[in-house]
């Protein structure tokens, strides 16, 4: 998961949590990076209800690091949603864990992710006092993750604040890190930010570095990830690639991986806008999509498209 070899990845994890049954400690790490995968792949209800389940066990067993890194999913989660303030409550579960602990590593997921929920509520005094928290609890540790997390913090506030230059010098600091360990998906999320701060500045390489965050996204398959680039690259009229890696794969009845996303999601009873939202698409392809799942599944109602109500 670390290192971007996720070709396989959840095969081999239903393959190694079958072998370590019973072991709780190998099974939070599997299901963690299960979950990440699920997200990264843009299944938003599926992790958050795995996330959900992670951090609810390794509060009552203990697992105070699996805590942190759920909490912070989880704000993501919420962030994505566009729920702000229950992003920050989630993710501060997790702070109180690393504050509790000292051991500012697990801030790696952690605190990026408070920092921006603070943000989103407009605590933006909250935001910057927690990456120079961060900075500090870093100071005297061997933790190369955590520092580039650090920068990516520092590179968060200052482009809250408008300092593009700053953000991005602080976002290139990040992405160098990341990419030494190598950690590629948090490289690319560090590229992106560089680019978007390039890009208020009017500097043209922040055009040429954001399709390079698309291709690092697409290379790992990281859909979520992808279809949000793609969405700031049509809003700033940058032309985007428009095939993909190894070409489309033909679903014939089946439904895609998107197609089932979203079924999913109006199963439930989400809004085409809230659909495209959240999948940073638009409410057409929303419409397209749900009317092939209806088609493909034979049902006639979006709440048949639930997976419960029709097994899939």
């Amino acid at each position: 998961w670390r290192t971007g070899r996720w070709d396989g990845l959840e095969s081999r994890l239903r393959a190694l949590s079958e072998r370590t049954a019973g072991r709780a400690g190998i099974s939070f790490a599997n299901e963690i990076v299960s979950a990440a995968l699920l997200l990264s792949h843009g299944r938003i209800e599926e992790a958050e209800d795995a996330w959900s389940s992670i951090l609810e066990r390794a509060e009552a067993s203990g697992w105070m690091a699996s805590q942190a890194t759920a909490s912070a999913w989880l704000a993501r989660v919420g962030l994505a949603r566009g729920d702000a303030a229950g992003a920050r409550r989630a993710v501060g579960r997790g702070l109180e864990v690393v504050r509790g602990t000292g051991i500012w590593g697990w801030g790696r997921e952690v605190v990026p992710a408070a920092v921006k929920a603070s943000l989103a509520c407009g605590e933006a005094a909250e935001a910057r006092d927690l990456a120079e928290e961060f900075s500090r609890g870093l100071s005297d540790r061997d933790a190369p993750a955590a520092r580039a997390a650090s920068h990516f913090c520092h590179g968060t506030v200052a482009q809250a604040g408008g300092a593009h230059g700053a953000a991005a010098r602080s976002f290139a600091r990040a992405d160098s890190a990341w990419s030494e360990l190598p950690s590629p998906y948090e490289a690319a999320q560090a590229r992106e930010g560089r680019a978007l701060c390039l890009l208020a500045e009017h500097d043209e390489h922040g055009a040429e570095l954001l399709l390079d965050a698309l291709k690092r996204f697409g290379d790992l398959r990281a859909s979520w990830d992808a279809a949000r680039v793609r969405s700031e690259l049509k809003a700033r009229g940058i032309a985007a690639p428009s095939g993909s890696r190894g070409g489309r794969r033909a679903y014939g009845d089946e439904l895609s991986p998107r197609e089932a996303e979203v079924a999913r999601l109006a199963g439930v009873g989400r809004k085409n806008r809230e659909i495209a939202e959240l999948l940073f698409i638009s409410p057409r392809t929303v419409e397209d999509h749900v009317a092939a799942a209806l088609r493909k599944l034979g049902v006639e109602s979006r709440r048949e498209l639930a997976p419960a109500e029709n097994g899939w």
